[in-house]
């Protein structure tokens, strides 16, 4: 069944599929409190007749559910619209899940039973990442170096045109389309984000400095804080440990799915990621 809950006629489209109908009522009363309007479906055949005949920004779909799973929902998402953010929920908070979920094209992971915050800021993440827009006529030359720097002050807009200009190098330079559009952006707005937060009201309209440097082979992610906010408890364990139960934020720790290292340096100052990624041939 396919129900569609309205707030006004500019709000984004929310997508979200749960075989349990409280889960339903409670993420569209979050939603629609945040400004969205929600499409929501008690089956994954349900959500893709849904996506085949409304325009989404995003969608929200649970993993297990009886027929068609929330796995194969995003497949085959994938091929009728491969540029919409898919984020999972799930009951069975186990780092295979979260995994499986990540290497299936989904770029968020969120454990039930789960805040209105967090699914309010799951959206918001969501919306941050890149538009595909037009894709370039030819790409550069791969085996080139390429460096962006900027100050960013860590602030929505700013942070969404930072992902942006990343995706847009990246997919120049002929990286595919799961690093340029999902994960070497994932991992930069949640670098930016979660260092905005930790700062705890410090620092404020401080700019952020970025390095970033895409060669063949890699893209080196670099974050500097004008506080010591990268400090040894934030640093996120091995993915295999992950505790859904502790308090860093689910984003921090799905960067070791996306990431091969992550260092925090300079007297917890700086971030350096590193994404291993070949660009296509």
């Amino acid at each position: 069944m396919v129900a569609v809950a309205t707030t006004r006629t500019d709000a984004k489209r929310i997508l979200v599929v749960d075989d349990e109908h409280n889960i339903l009522d409670l993420i569209t009363r979050a939603l629609g409190v945040a400004g969205y309007e929600t499409i929501t479906a008690d089956s994954a055949l349900d959500g893709l007749l849904a996506l085949q005949d409304n325009p989404v920004s995003l969608i929200i779909t649970d993993v297990r559910m009886p027929g068609m799973d929330g796995l194969d929902l995003i497949r085959q998402v994938r091929e009728i619209n491969p540029d919409v953010p898919v984020a999972v929920i799930s009951g069975y908070g186990t780092w295979e899940m979260a995994r499986s979920a990540l290497e299936h094209g989904a770029f968020y992971f969120v454990n039930k039973p789960f805040s209105v915050e967090s699914i309010q800021e799951v959206v918001r993440k969501g919306l941050r990442m890149p538009s595909p827009g037009v894709k370039p006529s030819a790409k550069l030359i791969s085996k080139t170096r390429q460096t962006i720097e900027m100050m960013v002050v860590p602030e929505q807009e700013m942070v969404k045109s930072a992902c942006a200009l990343l995706c847009q190098t990246a997919r120049a330079m002929g990286y595919d389309e799961g690093v340029s559009m999902i994960k070497a952006p994932f991992v930069l707005d949640e670098l930016l984000v979660n260092e905005n937060k930790w700062r705890k009201g410090r620092s404020a309209g401080k700019e952020t400095r970025v390095e970033i440097i895409l060669e063949a082979g890699k893209i080196t992610i670099e974050v500097e804080s004008p506080e010591r906010v990268f400090t040894d408890e934030r640093l996120p364990k091995d993915f295999f440990e992950i505790d859904f139960g502790e308090n860093l934020p689910p984003g921090m720790r799905m960067i070791l799915q996306f990431t091969d290292s992550i260092q925090y340096e300079s007297e917890g100052r700086k971030a350096r990621v590193i994404l291993s990624c070949p660009p296509l041939p």
